[in-house]
């Protein structure tokens, strides 16, 4: 009896425990909601909607696919030679090995590589935590360099919005989000952290960060949101359905480019995009990375925008494979970079 009793109690705690963790989100997301604008009487016109919006929302909305960023790292080291692999995988398998706890959560097309698509989708899975917290995980202190970001929540590291109006076809300079995220603040200082000496913890976190925001950089809807009135935006996509069902969205706009149209669904395994084509980036510029982002606008959020039809599609898929490969050589230069291979 008495054990039974133990047990009762475990099992309430654990789900106290896990209701705090899926209620966390509400506070979290609470700061995206407030949005200054020069006119303001324009928010109460979709003030309610929004926030309903946002409570619907989880607000964990992850940056491409488990196996798009898997997709996207795997193509990276495919680029490098098996000395500059091997030390990469020294990295990745340090991270699974001591992280990944229970790795239930990988989709399908994970299992064969259990260890990358972990390693390149962990900075989504623990967006909620600090930088602090992070290194922790892995018994390490956060990097001298890295040090005023201690007590900095990842979760605005993986975007940065800039409003695109639907009607004029052009960004609103007048909008200033509370939360435009701070993507393109801490790519370089992850960067600068990488080519200092590290302990294999703090490089293999650093790391981990650095190629999952890198590839978050690519993704279009990380650099823009859409408007059609004022300032309210559709926080990246999120706000468009795709394809509902039964009175519910079932996949978004943004949901719809994370997974790339489909390009990264693989069944049973992560296979290399190859190398793009005479685009291919030679250097890793995060000014040229944002405003290349940013440059899609016209596509992403294409006029009468049909987003379930085969056109669209095809120019997500199209624009999502560009995309994800200049990502992959991008990773792969600094790889190269930092293992002294230059070929």
């Amino acid at each position: 009896m008495r054990a039974s009793i133990h047990a009762s109690m475990d099992l309430v705690q654990k789900t106290r425990l896990a209701i705090q963790l899926k209620t966390s989100w509400l506070t979290k997301c609470a700061g995206l909601l407030g949005i200054g604008a020069k006119r303001p009487k324009l928010w109460p016109l979709w003030g309610c909607w929004l926030v309903i919006l946002a409570l619907s929302l989880s607000c964990k909305v992850y940056s491409w696919s488990y196996s798009g960023h898997a997709v996207i790292l795997g193509s990276a080291l495919s680029q490098l030679d098996p000395t500059a692999r091997k030390e990469a995988f020294t990295q990745i398998e340090y991270l699974y090995n001591r992280a990944s706890g229970n790795s239930r959560f990988l989709p399908k097309s994970c299992l064969s590589q259990k260890s990358l698509c972990f390693f390149a989708s962990w900075p989504d899975r623990e967006r909620d935590k600090t930088l602090g917290e992070l290194y922790r995980m892995v018994g390490a202190e956060v990097p001298a360099v890295l040090k005023g970001l201690t007590s900095s929540e990842i979760a605005s590291w993986h975007f940065t919005n800039q409003v695109f109006n639907l009607n004029d076809r052009k960004f609103s300079a007048a909008c200033e989000l509370r939360d435009r995220g701070q993507l393109y603040d801490v790519l370089p200082q992850l960067e600068s952290a990488l080519i200092r000496e590290l302990s294999i913890a703090q490089r293999a976190v650093t790391l981990a960060l650095w190629t999952h925001l890198l590839a978050d950089a690519h993704q279009p809807l990380h650099n823009l949101t859409g408007s059609l009135e004022g300032c309210a935006h559709d926080f990246g996509g999120n706000g468009l359905c795709v394809v509902k069902r039964r009175n519910k969205c079932e996949r978004s706009l943004h949901q719809l480019w994370d997974s790339g149209a489909g390009l990264f669904d693989k069944p049973d395994m992560i296979s290399p995009l190859g190398v793009a084509d005479a685009r291919s980036p030679t250097a890793v510029d995060y000014r040229v990375i944002q405003n290349e982002s940013l440059a899609l606008a016209s596509e992403v959020y294409a006029p009468n925008l049909e987003l379930s039809s085969n056109a669209y599609i095809t120019t997500v898929r199209r624009l999502s494979r560009i995309r994800a490969q200049q990502a992959a050589q991008r990773i792969a230069l600094l790889l190269k970079e930092l293992t002294g291979n230059k070929t």
